[in-house]
């Protein structure tokens, strides 16, 4: 992506309405192309950014929006928005800094300078340069090595390691700890170390145990401790998580966790509480 098209910006402005009054353009990034940053920062899953010619301005924020970029010997790059008088406007101002280093990032934003791929690998911002026509077949191998991982393991393991960028140490740890909880109740954890002792390469499927009942039903009201007739917040005795109405995680509440606060209505108990994400 070679950015914002500047001879269709010189006659009609889409984007930036620079036209418009302050109180129009507040939002012309946010409610456009800021939609797209903000997606691919919840995206849980790797995402690989194969570079196979310009990536300026815009294009280069992209790209610094992939976990992990690979380019061909033919991929230019260029922060180049001081060169059109403005600013990064998809968030190349905070993700390049945590790519190549404050000062690095300082000289790349201030000068707009273009350069290749060999320079961009010199800094740390792409992690390999391959020649131009084995990118693709690069990208995909390097894409299905990371599909046969683990996939509950991966995903947690891109979350830490985000979060982590701002967060404390010891919230890090605390974060860790909750992952490897989660982890360890899935059925990779005893895939893999059952491969390796049978010395044949892993299937990993990224599941985990199965419930020991249906949430809702008759044994689960029963494993809560409650007979009389009650309703939850979903309208039954156990959150889609799977805990019960006193909090304890059962076998498939490893995503998310439910506390659930019991009054008595009416002469029947209710369940009334709040999700929240375990990590």
């Amino acid at each position: 992506c070679a950015g914002a098209n500047l001879k269709a910006r010189a006659n009609e402005d889409t984007v930036l309405q620079q036209g418009a009054s302050t109180a129009l353009r507040r939002n012309s990034l946010r409610f456009t192309v800021h939609q797209v940053a903000q997606a691919l920062q919840l995206l849980d899953k790797p995402y690989i950014a194969a570079i196979n010619g310009a990536a300026v301005g815009a294009g280069m924020d992209m790209a610094s929006m992939a976990d992990i970029r690979i380019a061909s010997d033919q991929a230019r790059f260029s922060m180049s928005y001081v060169n059109v008088g403005l600013i990064p406007g998809d968030g190349g101002s905070w993700l390049l800094p945590r790519l190549v280093g404050l000062q690095k990032a300082l000289e790349l934003l201030w000068s707009g300078e273009l350069f290749g791929a060999d320079q961009a690998l010199e800094i740390g911002y792409v992690l390999r340069v391959v020649p131009h026509e084995e990118l693709m077949d690069e990208v995909r191998k390097y894409a299905k090595k990371l599909a046969s991982g683990p996939p509950i393991a991966i995903q947690l393991t891109k979350r830490l390691v985000y979060r982590g960028l701002n967060s404390t140490f010891m919230e890090g740890l605390d974060a860790a700890q909750a992952a490897m909880t989660i982890v360890q109740s899935t059925e990779d954890s005893k895939e893999g170390p059952r491969a390796f002792v049978e010395k044949r390469p892993p299937e990993f499927k990224g599941l985990g145990p199965e419930p020991p009942f249906r949430p809702g039903s008759r044994e689960a009201i029963a494993r809560a401790g409650f007979e009389a007739p009650w309703r939850g917040a979903h309208g039954n005795g156990l959150d889609s998580g799977g805990c019960d109405t006193r909090g304890r995680t059962l076998a498939e509440g490893t995503r998310q966790t439910r506390w659930i606060r019991m009054r008595r209505v009416n002469g029947t108990e209710r369940g009334f509480g709040h999700r929240a994400s375990l990590l």
